[in-house]
């Protein structure tokens, strides 16, 4: 019983190995194939099509790795020694006579047509030593500028990749394509310091990225207004789609210096943890959460209440948990330009006893929990364009 078991097991194998031959032998070896002329069943409006579609095909196969490819020109020169049509008309029949001539395991054929507005590429692949087609695509679309990417498309298709699989590999490709450039754009910035607040415009803001598989690296700038920003973030892409990545960020918050009872100002630097999802080429998102490293901030009392007192410094607590956070949403419109949604909370918690001056006393009438446990924040929401810069 075990020994029929065993016989079964091995025949199963040997079946799988032999369905398997189109695209390589029982060794591993690939199959040499030569791609021949195609046959222009009509004009495409591409001239000579019949030698340009197969030197598009030929160059996507070389790089799929399929196949061992015959030079076209010693193909061209051998049909024409042996007085055959190196033409798309190919049959099974003559694919066999000319694959044992040139040694070849495969001829690759194809023919070309317009019907209306769209053109049809077809393509097979004919086994020289059984006369069977092995694979065989079809390609259809509107104009010769998809021509590169459609016989991509059925070159994958002769190898033996379904269209299903072909969309996956081809969405991973644009997905994992580098890009880099520069950022522009402007927001709303809101400072608060517990009751105290403030808002203002962010005039202009800055940036710079770079996206590849494996890497993406952001950084963001904004100089020209009383609440600056300076933004840093540098995300590992182990997968296709999702990233994690950690970043710094820096913020001096002068927006609040001009209110008209208490003024304050906060200079602060945050540790940034989070992720990147690629969910295609056109979209994807960043989502990162703060948490403060170090800083202070300075109040001036203006009300009368607190006239007698000089200015309080307070120093920031550290990894004091998530107090801030950062989400990035960008589309790209095309291969040269994309929008980016950027919202951001920076903040944190400081404490009196922690005073850099110690010259500050209680105030009365004032809760001291309201001095020892001060909370502040800066949000900012903005839009930037974004401009891919030409490798």
């Amino acid at each position: 019983m075990l020994k029929e078991k065993s016989a079964l097991l091995i025949m199963i194998i040997i079946m799988g190995t032999l369905l398997y031959v189109p695209f390589s032998s029982v060794f591993g070896q690939l199959l040499r194939a030569g791609v021949v002329e195609f046959e222009e069943k009509n004009n495409i409006g591409l001239e000579n099509a019949k030698v340009i579609v197969p030197e598009y095909l030929v160059s996507s196969l070389k790089d799929i790795g399929r196949y061992r490819l015959a030079e076209r020109i010693y193909l061209k020169k051998a049909f024409e020694e042996q007085k055959l049509q190196m033409t798309g008309a190919i049959d099974e029949k003559t694919a066999v006579e000319f694959g044992k001539i040139m040694e070849l395991q495969a001829v690759i054929t194809g023919a070309t047509m317009k019907v209306g507005n769209e053109i049809t590429v077809s393509g097979r692949v004919i086994n020289t030593q059984t006369s069977e087609i092995i694979a065989a695509g079809t390609v259809k679309f509107s104009s010769l500028k998809d021509l590169k990417d459609n016989m991509e498309k059925l070159a994958y298709l002769l190898s033996g990749t379904s269209e299903g699989e072909y969309n996956r590999i081809k969405a991973k490709k644009l997905i994992s394509k580098t890009r880099y450039g520069l950022r522009l754009g402007a927001g709303h910035i809101t400072s608060n310091l517990n009751d105290f607040y403030n808002d203002g415009i962010e005039p202009l803001t800055m940036g710079a990225f770079y996206q590849s598989r494996y890497v993406d690296f952001d950084i963001i700038l904004s100089m020209l207004c009383p609440s600056q920003l300076v933004q840093l973030k540098l995300a590992i892409n182990p997968f296709t789609h999702l990233g994690f990545g950690v970043g710094f960020q820096m913020v001096n918050d002068d927006l609040g210096k001009d209110l008209p009872k208490n003024s304050f100002y906060a200079n602060y630097y945050m540790l940034l943890l989070g992720a990147n999802y690629r969910t295609s080429h056109k979209l994807r998102a960043a989502m990162y959460v703060a948490t403060p490293l170090a800083g202070k901030y300075w109040h001036w009392p203006k009300d009368t209440l607190f006239l007698q007192y000089s200015e309080y410094h307070f120093k920031v607590k550290p990894f004091t948990g998530i107090t801030g956070g950062t989400l990035n949403m960008e589309y790209n419109l095309s291969e040269s330009f994309s929008v980016m949604l950027n919202l951001n909370l920076s903040g944190g918690e400081s404490d009196l006893s922690e005073k850099l001056y110690p010259h500050s006393p209680p105030i009365s009438g004032v809760p001291e929990t309201w001095w020892t446990n001060s909370w502040f924040n800066n949000t900012r929401v903005g839009l930037m364009v974004g401009y891919n810069l030409p490798f």
